[in-house]
C-alpha cells in the first residue's frame, strides 16, 4: 500500500457488466499501446523540486531529511489515515507552482511525445487533435522498508478507458529505492519486467489493459511518483464515467 494524492476509487456494480459503455469514433492505434520512456529535461521541469517544496509544508504526514525526497520519513501508519491522504490531495490541488509545471510538462513534452507517434502510426493524426490530461496528477508515496506493495491490476477496473495512454515519472531515484513498476508486455502477457523508467526518464505504456503493480519497497528511502493518462480525441469519450466511480479524474484539454 502507499499513501497516494488522489480519491478517485470505483464501488462494484451488479449493473456494471451491461452499463454503458464509451462512444469512440476509431481504436487507439496499436503503436500507442506499445511501452516505451520518454527522456525530458529536468532542469526545465523541476517537478521533483515541485514537490520536495510541497511535501515540506505538511509536517503532518511526514518529515523531508536532507532536502531528499528519498529521504522522506512517513509519519507512522500514515497509509491507514484518510484525513492524512485528503490533506495531500488538497495540498496538490491547491499548489499553483506544481500544477503550473505539471502542466507545462503535459503541453511540451507529453502530449507532443503522443502526437508524434500518432502521426508515426497514420499521417492522418497530422490534422489538429484534442487531448485530454489527467489534472492533477496523482502522487504516490511508498516509504520503505515495507512489505506493502500495489497489487497486479489493470486501469479498466478502476473506469478507465482503452482510448488512454499511461505515463509514470519517478521522483526518486532507483539507485536508492531499487523499486519501480513492474509491467506487461501486452494484455495478459504475464511477462512482467521492470519499466525502464528513472530521474528524467518517464515511462510510457498501455495501462488501461496491460496489467501492472510496484513490488515491495525493501530499502530504507521512499520511493515517489507522479502518475497521469492522456486520452486521445475519437478513441477517448471524456462524457464517459465507469458506473460506480467516485470522485472521478477531472480532465482538461490541449490541441496540437
Amino acid at each position: 500500500m502507499v499513501v497516494r494524492s488522489s480519491l478517485h476509487r470505483t464501488k462494484y456494480s451488479r449493473a456494471r457488466p451491461n452499463a454503458k459503455k464509451p462512444t469512440v469514433r476509431v481504436p487507439l492505434p496499436d503503436a500507442l499501446r506499445v511501452e516505451t520512456t520518454l527522456p525530458f529535461d529536468q532542469a526545465a521541469h523541476d517537478l521533483r523540486g515541485r514537490v520536495t517544496a510541497l511535501l515540506e509544508g505538511l509536517p503532518a504526514l511526514g518529515a523531508l531529511r536532507n532536502g531528499r525526497l528519498e529521504e522522506f520519513e512517513m509519519a507512522p501508519d500514515a497509509w491507514r489515515s484518510k484525513a492524512l491522504q485528503r490533506q495531500l490531495t488538497d495540498a496538490v490541488l491547491a499548489d499553483a507552482a506544481f500544477l503550473g509545471a505539471y502542466d507545462s510538462f503535459v503541453r511540451d513534452v507529453a502530449v507532443p511525445h503522443i502526437k508524434t507517434r500518432l502521426v508515426a502510426a497514420d499521417e492522418r493524426w497530422a490534422a489538429p487533435t484534442t487531448f485530454y490530461y489527467q489534472r492533477p496528477p496523482t502522487l504516490r508515496l511508498q516509504p520503505g522498508p515495507s512489505e506493502r506493495h500495489v497489487s497486479r491490476h489493470d486501469d479498466a477496473m478502476y473506469g478507465h478507458q482503452v482510448g488512454e495512454v499511461n505515463l509514470w515519472l519517478p521522483l526518486t531515484s532507483f539507485a536508492d529505492t531499487r523499486t519501480t513498476l513492474w509491467v506487461e508486455s501486452g494484455p495478459g502477457a504475464d511477462d512482467f519486467h521492470p519499466l525502464a523508467a528513472d530521474l528524467g526518464r518517464c515511462g510510457v505504456f498501455h495501462g488501461t489493459l496491460c496489467r501492472h503493480y510496484v513490488p515491495p519497497n525493501e530499502s530504507s528511502f521512499t520511493r515517489a511518483s507522479l502518475d497521469f493518462r492522456i486520452g486521445v480525441d475519437g478513441c477517448f469519450d471524456p462524457t464517459w464515467v465507469l458506473r460506480g466511480t467516485v470522485d472521478d479524474h477531472n480532465r482538461r484539454r490541449i490541441v496540437l
